[in-house]
């Protein structure tokens, strides 16, 4: 998995902050749903330790960028054009995303989007953020 296509991606770079790890495809209704509602938590929550770690998983990594370009995001979206992810990790919903806490232990996982689940989601957030 690459954050473009030639770095390598780490999620060991954002030890010590909640990170929220985010699977998803430029042809997914509920990914494109959910794309708006995560710039608008990472840009809430950024300055009290919280990522986003975007993983595109499209087999065209073009499609990705024209989407992106689109509708740009402020956080970190990677590339995954081979699926190595979603098969290593047994994805079989888009989106799906992993909420990880600062010691890098997965607190809560999500899988799909609904905007009904925005809350649980931004909870989720607040919860692990709390001193």
């Amino acid at each position: 998995m690459r954050a473009d296509h030639a770095t390598p991606l780490s999620l060991t770079a954002h030890r010590g902050q909640i990170v929220l790890v985010d699977f998803w495809t430029s042809w997914c209704t509920p990914c494109r749903q959910a794309m708006p509602f995560y710039d608008t938590l990472y840009r809430r929550f950024r300055d009290r330790g919280f990522e986003i770690v975007a993983i595109n998983v499209d087999e065209d990594a073009d499609e990705a960028y024209a989407f992106l370009a689109r509708h740009p995001v402020t956080f970190e979206s990677s590339f995954d054009p081979r699926g190595e992810c979603p098969q290593r990790y047994g994805l079989k919903v888009m989106p799906s995303s992993y909420l990880v806490d600062r010691d890098g232990r997965l607190q809560a996982v999500h899988a799909g989007f609904r905007d009904s689940e925005a809350a649980a989601i931004e909870r989720d957030v607040e919860r692990l953020l709390a001193p």
